[in-house]
């Protein structure tokens, strides 16, 4: 985080408090638990005020805590990496250009998109949900990787919410986070966000992620969200559904059954300069840039 705030610090919006709450029942963390952790890796961890503590189901909830946790502008990020790829030139985008296969060559490989072929010694497949789509066009081993087909509702919050987030954990529970390119909030539940899931394994073949987007019926399952994140904050009964982000979610299967997203960095067994590049968390990014350094030589 530190790194990306530094780079990207005109992208950060933390003009709003974010608040964990540990559920009373259902939770694999306890406040115990959260405390050692945060004073463990020195995360800043404050009690909430009682106004603040008010606002959530004392039935529900056994502890809040007030938090250091930003997020960032979706549209602001975008403009400062091209600003960053005009600077350094020599950087052609083809947004528009589906890359098919990857094909053996001496000394270069050969890269089969729509609009033509391109010769390299150094490629890097970071496709995200369609990595496996690469792999296995490219006579290359698949990753154990699980998709689902997600919704985030875009809402309005009542006052006194419209400038928080809030996190309950640690379990079937529900967040709340600002999306400042929009000025709504983001509404996600564990268990109604997802709408499908399913797995691309090794020698299988994969399947195509966003011909299932495309196709999805979209039927928002906001009610649901809102119906139970009210149990616990009783004030999201006057949210206002505004409209709904629908998106392809990726991860290691190794990751399915908890929320952590390590960046997987991939060298293919047979063609030397390909490498595949698999990430979750958007700060993250930094941690993959020594492996690409050593791998490829600095």
């Amino acid at each position: 985080m530190p790194l990306f705030i530094e780079q990207y610090g005109d992208a950060v919006e933390s003009s709003f408090t974010h608040y964990y709450a540990i559920a009373s029942r259902l939770s694999k963390t306890s406040p115990r638990q959260f405390e050692l952790f945060c004073n463990r890796i020195g995360a800043p961890l404050l009690p909430v005020t009682k106004e603040q503590r008010s606002w959530f189901n004392g039935s529900m909830i056994s502890a809040a805590y007030s938090v250091e946790e930003p997020a960032f502008n979706a549209r602001t990020l975008l403009e400062l990496t091209m600003r960053q790829l005009r600077l350094v030139g020599g950087v052609e985008i083809m947004a528009s250009n589906e890359v098919f296969r990857v094909e053996p060559g001496s000394p270069r490989m050969r890269v089969i998109a729509r609009q033509g072929s391109y010769a390299s010694e150094r490629v890097v497949n970071a496709t995200y949900a369609g990595i496996n789509r690469v792999l296995a066009q490219s006579q290359r081993p698949a990753i154990d990787v699980q998709h689902e087909l997600a919704e985030m509702a875009l809402i309005e919050l009542p006052d006194p919410l419209r400038d928080v987030a809030v996190t309950v954990m640690d379990g079937p529970f529900f967040s709340l986070m600002p999306f400042p390119s929009s000025g709504l909030h983001t509404l996600s539940h564990v268990r109604y966000t997802p709408h499908a899931r399913w797995r691309d394994r090794t020698g299988e073949q994969p399947s195509d992620p966003y011909a299932s987007l495309q196709g999805s019926a979209r039927a928002s399952m906001f009610p649901a969200m809102a119906a139970d994140a009210a149990r616990y904050m009783p004030l999201l009964r006057k949210t206002k559904h505004v409209d709904s982000i629908w998106e392809i979610k990726t991860v290691l299967v190794a990751s399915e059954h908890n929320d952590s997203r390590p960046i997987m960095f991939r060298k293919d067994p047979e063609l030397r300069g390909l490498v595949s590049v698999l990430g979750g968390k958007i700060d993250n990014i930094f941690d993959v840039l020594t492996e690409v350094e050593i791998f490829y030589g600095k």
